[in-house]
């Protein structure tokens, strides 16, 4: 009975711990706010740009794929900026990344173990309740992966690539489903007949997918102007050049990063900040790895499945990209304790004399994942926000949206963060103010706003709101109603 329970009981503490209002976490402060502003401009001016104003000329968007944009578009386009809803639609993501976990390995205990960690993992709760990709892209995974596990035939196999396809319109690290996939049709125990049907049947729709979002990608650098995610970050093109760097820069990256997350991510009551400050999370990440690693390489020689397929190729792709952000090994969590657990019950049956520690590894796991996560619940914004001043720089927008004029352009630092929290216009702090787009066409000409960071309460005017007179204070982030000149 407990046991039927418990999915309710988990999607109950999803649904009733939203904190409906938006994050800037320390994994990653700013994307969430982009692809809000994507799916804002993509409902109210049916504009793939992640610009925060309403020009008519306007910067084109080719970094990052548009399912989940328009997945928020059509929260938006339905309810509005309702930070409410969003929390919702997000918390319904993980709760159904989760679902898919569980059919996946439904005739696995050591299955059900490794989904119950993940959905109580801090890291895993707080992204359900993110506006990122993180959480829908494992969801769009544990589907592919189900897809794959699933395919018997031609048939199957196309239906498994479409689901790919979703996966890699989700997040474009999804593009490695495509050698994952056919490893895995290959290593069937079929005919070879077989087995090259269903590779046929399973890569075409990968490779036209891929092929249609590089031919627009590369049409839109080439011919249009582009919004400054799409400068900075292009379209993708500059993978060969990241991964052809020097050796040096990749074991920089393991010691300091990739060799130090497992700790955090596997043992959540460590903080990230103490993880990365100390060497013994290298010490207590190295033996997790091993075990993981060792579970992996079993079910590897004993069945050759779709996850053993593709694991290794995804954390292999992780390493290309010149960032070692956290955040990047969330979506391989469920992957790690299900391995970790694997291997830790073959070396159980290996070594008679560690019998002891086959049930004490998951119940310590769930005690620690548990604590972490009742730590989070009592005390949110230590996981919700980066400092102080990015709370009240939240509050400060919540409280423009809720106060001003809906017509109002605000001149604020983190423009994309000001707009989806407060859903009214902003001009970023580096570039110029003006009424009028790059074509001379009118914009709202009511009472401009700027905000200001690192205010003191002393002053009414400061350099950065001289002229203006203050509207809200907030910490050490102040509003200022700037006068007409």
């Amino acid at each position: 009975m407990g046991a039927r329970l418990l999915p309710y009981a988990v999607a109950t503490l999803y649904l009733v711990f939203l904190f409906p209002s938006p994050e800037f976490p320390g994994y990653n402060a700013d994307d969430g706010s982009w692809f809000v502003t994507l799916g804002w401009n993509l409902a109210e001016h049916g504009r793939y740009t992640s610009d925060t104003l309403p020009f008519a000329s306007y910067g084109h968007h080719a970094a990052w794929p548009p399912l989940f944009p328009i997945l928020l578009a059509g929260v938006i386009k339905l309810a509005g900026l309702n930070w409410v809803v969003l929390k919702l639609v997000m918390a319904c993501c993980g709760l159904g990344a989760l679902a898919l976990l569980q059919r996946l390995w439904k005739e696995e205990g050591i299955g059900a173990w490794a989904v119950l960690l993940t959905a109580l993992s801090p890291a895993f709760f707080l992204y359900s309740h993110h506006t990122m990709t993180e959480v829908p892209y494992i969801a769009a995974v544990a589907a592919a992966l189900l897809g794959l596990s699933r395919a018997e035939g031609g048939r199957t196999a196309f239906l498994a690539g479409l689901l790919a396809v979703m996966a890699f319109f989700t997040r474009g690290y999804a593009v490695i489903f495509l050698p994952a996939g056919l490893l895995y049709f290959l290593l069937r125990p079929w005919p070879m007949r077989r087995r090259l049907v269903a590779c046929m049947a399973y890569g075409v729709p990968m490779v036209i997918a891929i092929l249609a979002w590089k031919g627009y990608t590369g049409h839109i650098l080439a011919t249009q102007p582009l919004d400054w995610i799409t400068t900075r970050f292009g379209n993708g093109a500059g993978v060969l050049s990241d991964l052809l760097r020097p050796p040096m820069e990749y074991v920089q990256r393991l010691y300091w990063h990739e060799l130090r997350y497992p700790a955090h991510f596997l043992l959540p009551i460590l903080p990230l900040e103490w993880v990365l400050r100390n060497d013994l999370s290298l010490a207590l990440s190295l033996p997790l790895l091993a075990v993981t690693g060792f579970g992996w390489l079993v079910l590897l020689r004993r069945r050759r499945g779709a996850v053993e397929c593709w694991l290794p190729l995804a954390l292999a792709f992780m390493m290309v990209p010149r960032s070692g952000a956290a955040r990047y090994w969330l979506p391989f969590l469920p992957f790690l304790f299900y391995y970790l657990l694997h291997g830790a019950q073959e070396i159980r049956q290996r070594w008679r004399q560690l019998e002891w520690a086959t049930p004490v590894l998951p119940l310590a796991l769930l005690i620690m994942v548990c604590g972490a996560l009742t730590w989070h619940l009592l005390d949110p914004d230590r996981m919700r926000f980066i400092t102080t001043e990015d709370k009240n720089y939240r509050d400060i927008a919540l409280w423009a949206g809720r106060h001003l004029p809906a017509d109002v352009i605000v001149h604020a630092p983190f423009a994309h963060r000001f707009l989806a929290t407060s859903g009214l216009y902003a001009f970023p702090t580096d570039r110029p103010t003006r009424h009028s787009d790059p074509q001379g066409l009118p914009l709202v000409t009511s009472p401009r706003y700027q905000v200001c960071l690192n205010e003191t309460s002393l002053p009414q005017r400061t350099s950065c709101g001289y002229g203006g007179m203050l509207e809200q204070r907030i910490g050490s982030v102040a509003l200022y109603r700037l006068m007409p000149n």
